[in-house]
C-alpha cells in the first residue's frame, strides 16, 4: 500500500473536494467510506455562490457552470396553492420588492463579499407575505445552542427556546449564536473567509496562516 500524507474520512462532496485540493497542492491522500456504492439520495443539490469562489480556485468553476442547471428561482406553496414565486437574479428579485444591501438596511452597497437585502415597503414580495400572515400563517423554529460548562446553576446540556414568526406576533429578530471573524491573507487581493473567533486557517494559494482582521 502506498503512503499518504493525508487520510480523509468520508468520499461525499467536502471529502471529494478536499482531496482535489490538496492534490492540487501536491499533497498525498487517501479516501475511504463506509459504503461501497454510490449515494440513493440528493448530495450537495445546489451550489452555492460561495462555493464557486472555492471552485475557482481549483479551475472548475466554468465546467460547474457549463454542465450544470441553472435555477432560476424557487416556488412556495401553502396548504396546496401556490403563494408566491421568488426569483434568484438581481433584477428580478428587484422586480419583486428585494433590493440587495450588503447591510441589509437602505442606503447599503448593492455589491461585496457578504450580501443581504431588505424588502421594499409596499413591493410585491412585502404585499404577498402580508396576505400570508394575515391567513393565520404562522412558521416556527427552534434553535439549540452549543452545550456549555456546568455550573450551579443548571446542567450544560440545556436547550435553546422556541420561537415562531406570525401574524399575529412582532418584535425583533432571534440573534444566531456566535459571531464570525473576518480573516484575510496575508497577500494583498487574494482572498477572505469567516469564521468563528480564535478560528486557525490557512491559505491553500500561498500556504500561509490567513490573519483576523475584523
Amino acid at each position: 500500500m502506498k503512503q499518504s500524507d493525508v487520510l480523509i474520512i468520508g468520499a461525499g462532496p467536502t471529502g471529494l473536494v478536499l482531496a482535489l485540493w490538496l492534490t492540487r497542492l501536491g499533497v498525498k491522500v487517501r479516501i475511504v467510506d463506509k459504503t461501497a456504492e454510490p449515494g440513493t439520495t440528493s448530495r450537495a443539490l445546489a451550489v452555492q455562490a460561495r462555493t464557486l469562489e472555492l471552485y475557482r480556485q481549483l479551475d472548475l468553476t466554468d465546467a460547474v457552470l457549463k454542465l450544470g442547471h441553472k435555477v432560476p428561482a424557487v416556488n412556495l406553496w401553502v396548504k396546496g396553492k401556490p403563494a408566491t414565486r421568488l426569483p434568484f437574479e438581481r433584477d428580478k428579485m428587484e422586480e419583486i420588492g428585494l433590493i440587495p444591501s450588503d447591510t441589509g438596511k437602505e442606503g447599503g452597497k448593492r455589491t461585496g463579499d457578504r450580501m443581504s437585502h431588505y424588502i421594499k415597503l409596499g413591493g410585491r414580495f412585502a404585499l404577498v407575505v402580508e396576505q400570508l400572515l394575515a391567513t393565520g400563517f404562522e412558521f416556527t423554529w427552534r434553535e439549540i445552542p452549543p452545550p456549555r460548562a456546568s455550573s450551579a446553576g443548571g446542567s450544560g446540556n440545556e436547550e435553546g427556546g422556541g420561537a415562531s414568526i406570525s401574524g399575529n406576533e412582532k418584535g425583533g429578530r432571534t440573534p444566531l449564536s456566535g459571531k464570525r471573524t473576518k480573516f484575510t491573507c496575508p497577500h494583498q487581493g487574494c482572498q477572505n473567509a469567516w469564521a468563528k473567533p480564535g478560528a486557525s486557517l490557512m491559505c491553500a494559494i500561498h500556504e500561509e496562516k490567513m490573519l483576523p482582521t475584523g
